[in-house]
């Protein structure tokens, strides 16, 4: 059933001004969108329309002026993940998590927006915008991956859906099937619609109300017609006899000295194109004068051909056959409510451990660094017994080299364009901030550790072919402490280095520093171990003083995850 068109105003927007680091994007707009209207928000590069949406959605906070989201300030973090539950949103090159398929990453997002069957609710949409199930959604085409983002979109079926550019990578007929399917779309749903674009013809078709934009201010607000028809335009003008162009001049400024007369004026001819400064407002008014002047009009007005008859005319391709598909929509059927944050966190995990288990070079210099371990333990150690847990020091090496890799894959969480544009996306989603990044830090911590004891595992086992262990009890201190200290140290880096990072590679080269330290660590502990204790205590204290050490940083990260810090 549709939703109630008695509801508050989706958006309303009163003398907002905004941007970024000082710079004013936004200039003293204001702006209402009522309970299923459909608006098209036009304007060039740089008009401030994806600046606009982010006001909207809580992203960027405004200097001045008021947003009303539902009747709500979006800005608010306490409000803002039960506002999002009714937003469906698609910003301007909206990012993908590395090696991610289209099921996952609906059926992540489903679980975000709190729907009850997640993994079937994403096939449904995969099916109704005809995209595939299971390949790399970056080996998608550019149009493949817009729908992608449009189903994840209107997934929850929100009361607002915002997209930019939705339809900016689809050829005409992909266009024209497009939106019929959004037309049936908001027809079944009775939601509202706002839809940014480039394009005046596709606008013109779909839009019954145009926002045209222009240095952060609205130009034009209403129907296109209206618009269009105050715009300074040209019309043929044809006569059944032939006039001079100066007669004629003088009969049309008789009604009004800014219509113009494209052309030689010197010239007598039966066809001229006449410019009227206000559009359509003038053309009765010229007509009549025309007329009033005794000339013989044959026709006044525009013919041709469209852009997009002429293109299917050069193809030899006749319109498309409109599908019968069957638009199952029940929005009287689904129960959305705000995920906890476990689930939050869990969904993240999830997903991005998906990507990550496919990215299977990586553990490549790993094996090698590992191999190279073993054949020193086998054939480099001196084979005389040494004293009791003395290549502890060289477990604990082992224990270390997965950590340069699990901080170099942190330092990806937030740092870099594509991953700052995938966080952007689920931040429009109704999903903590921290629970989306911890999620994604557990997915490289869990199988970081497991990388570090199975290195420990292997150099261990190859100590005791040559009768050179340390003792198990200590061994198990060392992978019971150190290891996950290190690894959780390494990876709490990489984290907060990308949250300060524009380019993942200074994130990754920062990082990486982090295993000079613990490197130093692992050899120091057993000349730092009081004589009194045990040599496993000794590990134990020093993967407590790893934990200690991830406290500040684990306390800045928090500080950094808000929408407007991580997008800054």
């Amino acid at each position: 059933m549709p939703f109630p068109r008695n509801e508050l105003a989706p958006v309303r927007l009163a003398g907002i001004n905004a941007g970024y680091d000082g710079a004013t994007v936004l200039h003293e707009l204001d702006l209402v969108v009522e309970p299923g209207e459909r608006v098209l928000l036009l304007g060039p590069n740089g008009a401030g329309k994806t600046t606009l949406f982010r006001c909207i959605l809580g992203l960027v906070r405004p200097t001045s002026g008021t947003v009303s989201l539902f009747g709500r300030d979006p800005s608010i973090e306490s409000s803002r993940r039960g506002l999002l539950l009714g937003v469906g949103t698609s910003l301007e090159a909206p990012g993908l998590p590395a090696q991610t398929r289209p099921l996952e990453y609906l059926e992540h997002f489903a679980r975000l927006c709190g729907l009850p069957r997640p993994l079937e609710t994403a096939r449904q949409a995969l099916a109704l915008w005809e995209l595939p199930e299971d390949v790399d959604a970056q080996r998608m085409s550019l149009g493949q991956r817009q729908r992608l983002q449009v189903a994840r979109s209107l997934l929850h079926v929100p009361r607002l859906a915002m997209l930019d550019e939705p339809a900016a990578n689809l050829d005409p007929s992909a266009q024209e099937a497009f939106w019929s399917l959004l037309d049936r779309w908001q027809e079944a749903t009775g939601s509202t619609l706002v839809v940014s674009t480039h394009h005046l013809e596709e606008a013109y078709r779909h839009g019954p109300r145009w926002v045209l934009m222009g240095g952060g201010r609205i130009l034009a607000d209403g129907s296109p017609r209206n618009i269009l028809a105050a715009v300074r335009s040209s019309r043929r003008l044809r006569l059944a006899v032939s006039i001079e162009g100066r007669r004629l001049e003088a009969i049309l400024h008789l009604r009004d000295t800014r219509i113009e007369i494209l052309g030689d004026r010197d010239r007598t001819d039966s066809e001229w194109r006449i410019l009227a400064p206000t559009g359509n407002f003038d053309q009765v008014a010229i007509l009549k004068s025309l007329v009033d002047g005794g000339l013989p009009v044959v026709s006044y007005g525009e013919d041709g051909t469209t852009l997009e008859e002429s293109y299917r005319s050069l193809l030899g391709n006749r319109p498309p056959p409109q599908k019968n598909t069957r638009l199952a929509i029940e929005t009287g059927s689904i129960e959305v409510s705000p995920p906890s944050v476990g689930a939050v966190v869990r969904s993240a995990a999830r997903l991005h451990f998906a990507g990550l288990s496919r990215e299977r070079r990586m553990l490549v210099p790993l094996f090698f660094l590992v191999v190279l371990l073993t054949f020193s333990v086998l054939f480099a150690l001196p084979g005389q017994p040494p004293p009791q847990d003395a290549y502890l020091p060289l477990l604990a090496l082992a224990a270390l080299l997965p950590a340069g890799l699990s901080g170099g894959i942190a330092a990806d969480l937030v740092a870099g364009e594509r991953e700052r544009r995938s966080l952007e996306t689920f931040l429009c989603a109704p999903a903590s901030p921290a629970a989306l990044v911890l999620g994604r830090a557990l997915a490289i911590l869990v199988p970081g550790l497991a990388l570090s004891w199975a290195s420990i595992a292997i150099t261990w086992i190859a100590l005791a072919t040559r009768s050179l262990a340390p003792s198990f009890a200590s061994t198990l201190c060392l992978a019971a402490s150190f290891a996950p200290g290190a690894i959780l140290l390494a990876v709490t880096t990489g984290a907060w280095v990308s949250t300060r990072s524009r380019t993942v590679r200074a994130a990754a080269q920062l990082s990486a520093l982090v295993t000079i330290p613990l490197v130093v660590l692992a050899q120091a502990t057993p000349a730092l171990t009081p004589s009194s204790w045990s040599a496993g205590a000794g590990w134990l204290a020093s993967g407590a003083v790893l934990a200690m050490a991830c406290a500040p940083l684990l306390w800045s990260l928090k500080r950094r995850l808000s929408p407007r810090a991580l997008l800054r």
